[in-house]
């Protein structure tokens, strides 16, 4: 089979250009293969990608799938940025490949696994349950708050899972306080609203409630807010760039802004860079709302 054969480009195309050695090196000639782990080899002239990595790391090590990192980045979950390749297999499977970090584990399911084309990963929830233990608390909750957006998981279902796994899972603890944080709650319209939220927690504030309709003492509907402290009437709004750009936004934005405050709502508007730069102004803002309203000392 040469190069320019249509079944061996329609062999690169599949899997990302890598094969097993056993099933398809004695149709292919040597010098059209390059060896990549034992028993895999890459098609010469297939473009080097991480996903090829990855599709040949996962044929090198049998039963295994994508986990961790690796697979919070396969997903596209904001947050998560893979760190080399990582596989999970079942905790009694023994097997050591240079240049792959493998994960074993004793509560691995065959429901955890599924496929993204031909690659073995694992499924969204588990992939937030193995992150808990190797991401940073905020990469956590991005990607965390990424998939509950996108509805990729459930949080009842997660915490289900995650009690059933017990206290020796990594990282349990975290991710048990980041879904009874959420519980009830709706999820953050966007990552720059999660790492205020973060950034809130941080600074010893209040949990203000996501998304929230204000109305008017007619019951007529006002707005719809990033957050708010509804007994307080303190609304605050996250401007981040992404969401904030067209004419329709922009007006609607400026009518907030007129509104609220003539309802009686102390409002409070925050940009990226602010959030992102310099949360202690954001916070010593958010702390000034609240000693104006209620005349406390948060912190």
């Amino acid at each position: 089979m040469r190069p320019s054969d249509p079944r061996f480009l329609e062999l690169a195309e599949r899997g990302h250009g890598v094969v097993l050695l056993n099933q398809d090196g004695k149709r292919l000639r040597k010098r059209a293969l390059v060896p990549v782990h034992r028993g895999v080899g890459r098609v010469r002239g297939a473009p080097l990608t991480f996903e090829q990595e990855v599709q040949a790391a996962s044929l090198a090590v049998p039963g295994a799938a994508a986990s961790h990192r690796t697979a919070g980045w396969k997903w596209g979950l904001e947050g998560i940025i893979p760190v080399g390749v990582e596989l999970i297999i079942p905790h009694r499977m023994g097997s050591r490949r240079p240049g792959i970090i493998v994960h074993r584990s004793r509560t691995l399911e065959r429901s955890d696994i599924t496929r993204l084309g031909q690659i073995p990963i694992t499924n969204p929830m588990r992939t937030i349950i193995d992150l808990a233990g190797v991401a940073t608390p905020l990469s956590l909750e991005l990607a965390l708050d990424d998939a509950y957006r996108r509805g990729l998981i459930r949080l009842d279902k997660l915490a289900s899972r995650l009690e059933l796994l017990g206290h020796g899972c990594r990282g349990a603890g975290l991710l048990r306080a980041l879904l009874l944080e959420r519980r009830d709650q709706p999820p953050t319209g966007s990552g720059l609203e999660t790492k205020f939220f973060a950034a809130l927690r941080s600074m010893g504030l209040p949990r203000p409630v996501r998304q929230h309709d204000v109305y008017d003492d007619d019951g007529r509907w006002i707005a719809n807010v990033d957050f708010a402290y509804p007994k307080l009437k303190i609304a605050i709004e996250i401007d981040g760039l992404k969401w904030h750009i067209g004419r329709k936004k922009f007006e609607s934005d400026h009518e907030k802004r007129i509104r609220l405050p003539g309802a009686g709502w102390y409002l409070l508007a925050f940009t990226q860079r602010m959030v992102e730069h310099t949360p202690g102004v954001v916070g010593a803002a958010v702390h000034k709302a609240f000693v104006e309203r209620e005349g406390r000392n948060w912190v």
